[in-house]
Formats: C-alpha cells, structure tokens, sequence
C-alpha cells in the first residue's frame, strides 16, 4: 500500500497504529468426503497494519471494510472478503484530499442507500472545527466522489453514524466534538446528501469510566429496542482508558437507559491500555456492526491505538 504522507498538515496530535481486531464469532464447518465436518478457525487481527476505527457494509454478496486513515493516502483504503476473515485492497475513497478539509480523516462509516455506496467520515476543516463528511460511489470499488461536508455545527461535529430505522427514515448520528459532550441523531437527506432538522441528544457523559466522553456511535435495532454502543475514557492522552458500553432505548431518540454492566470492552493481558509519559498507547473499542444473511450481528473493532505527535515526512509506527 502507498506511504506517502498528504501534503496537507495533520492538525490532530494523535495518530492511531491499531490492528483492525474483527470481533467475530464465526462458526463454520467444512464436509470431508467421508461426511466428518472440521470446524473453522482463525485468528485475529485479520487485517494487520494501520486500520483503526473499522467499518464494515455487506454489499453484493460479499464485505467491505475501510478504516481511519489519518494524514495518510491513499484516504480511507477499501478492503473486500467474502468470509469477513481473508481481505484484499480493492480500492480506495479519496486519492486526494477534498479542498474543504485539513489533512486528518477518521471514523469512516460505509452503508448502502438507495442503490448507492455512501461513505460519511470525520475530517479537520480549514479554518474552523472538524466536520463530518460524505463521498458516493455506484459500487464500493469506486470510483467515488467527494461530496463535501454533510454536517458542520458550531463548535464541531465528527464520529458518524448512518443509520435506517423500521420505518424506512435516514438518521446520521455524530458526536458534538469536545469533552463533556454527548451523542446526537438528525435526520438525514438522501437528495440533499445532508443532514437536516433538529439535533436531538441521546446520550451523555456521567459515568466515572467514561471520564467525560461518549463518542463513537453505532446503533442497532435488534427485537424492537435500539442499541446503541459507544465509546467512552481517554483514546488518545494519559491516562489510556478507553473502553465501549452500551445503552438501550425503545424509540430511536429514547430515552436510553445505560447497561449496569458497562463498559462491556476493556483492556485485558492480550489488549491493553497502557500509557507512558514518551509513548501512550491505548485500546480503541470503537465499531461498526452489520448483519449477515443467517442473522446474526458482527462487530469489528480495532484492536489497540498509539497516541505520537504526527510527521509530515515520516512514516508512524505500524506502516
């Protein structure tokens, strides 16, 4: 893959060096000519290098994937399996970075809409706070094009969200930026390619683990209740203490009721948070979830972050 850093200057500290760690529960079995049936295995991370902040959309019979690709290009790489375990680069979304943003992407989101491939991502804007924004394809090899930002809010937006609910409308959920600031929902355009309406907030920060941030959604409507997971602590400063959790609601704008659980996804002896005073390094539980033709959920997750100050000219750590 190509390594050469954008020309434009990354204006975020922090870079992430993660593994794309898909957090699957595959159970498959192969027939042997005798009838025996052998199960599948594999082992995680299935995709290793720079890929944190995973997404991933089913499409035409087989997954897409794309993760954070920071200051990096080609912007926002695109990878394709047909068992959500072997993956090959079939393309990128952006060669170049778009006029209106800044030099750092992250959080990509693929989803489907009305026969068309949308890929909403979060970017620093020139002369102002970050955005989120969207670029279309007819198919998820491209080529795709750039469609400017979809939402930019005072004081900045980023980490979203699309998502369909029962009854056929398109949300985008996103993050109001800074800590101490919670999840919101609009509704979105599909002619405009914008989100519109009002901002309702879903959720917020409150508990101790959280550490004043919940960030990184990703909603989930499973038997008639809505899921939405989420990121909470630090991702990118010590101390590391990024974590995910959940809370439930029975309507998509809520109220949500967080799990007692929670977090559900912490560091443990093979992934850790760890944090030094030269070097901090922390876990990155941000997802992104789909269904598969049998039913079931699967969640990818990356597998574990690195936090340095960002070079222009050199490559990090992971490339």
């Amino acid at each position: 893959m190509p390594t050469r850093p954008l020309t434009t200057l990354l204006r975020r500290t922090a870079i992430a060096v993660a593994a794309l760690a898909l957090a699957l529960a595959v159970a498959g079995a192969a027939t042997t000519a005798a009838g025996a049936r052998a199960a599948a295995t594999f082992a995680n991370p299935v995709l290793p290098g720079d890929h944190p902040d995973p997404t991933v959309v089913r499409a035409g019979g087989a997954f897409y994937a794309s993760a954070t690709s920071a200051s990096w290009a080609p912007i926002f790489p695109i990878f394709r399996s047909a068992d959500l375990v072997a993956w090959r680069q079939v393309g990128a979304v952006l060669p170049k970075a778009p006029a209106w943003s800044a030099g750092n992407y992250w959080a990509p989101e693929l989803v489907r809409w009305s026969g068309r491939m949308l890929l909403f991502y979060s970017a620093s804007r020139v002369g102002g706070t970050p955005c989120i924004g969207v670029a279309t394809a007819a198919r998820p090899e491209g080529p795709w094009r750039d469609r400017g930002p979809a939402l930019c809010r005072p004081g900045g937006t980023i980490d979203a969200d699309p998502f369909t609910d029962a009854d056929g409308t398109r949300w985008l959920l996103f993050k109001r930026f800074g800590s101490g600031h919670g999840i919101y929902a609009m509704r979105f355009s599909d002619r405009r390619l914008r989100a519109v309406g009002h901002a309702h907030r879903l959720i917020g920060p409150g508990a101790p683990w959280e550490r004043d941030v919940t960030e990184g959604p990703n909603l989930v409507l499973r038997n008639g209740a809505y899921y939405l997971f989420y990121a909470g602590g630090h991702c990118c400063r010590p101390p590391c203490s990024y974590a995910e959790g959940v809370a439930r609601a029975p309507a998509l704008l809520g109220p949500y009721t967080k799990a007692p659980a929670n977090p559900l996804l912490t560091g443990n002896a093979a992934w850790k948070c760890r944090a030094t005073a030269r070097r901090p390094t922390s876990g990155r539980p941000a997802s992104s979830c789909s269904t598969t033709p049998t039913g079931p959920t699967t969640c990818s997750t990356a597998g574990a972050r690195r936090c340095s100050r960002a070079s222009t000219s050199a490559p990090t750590a992971g490339r």
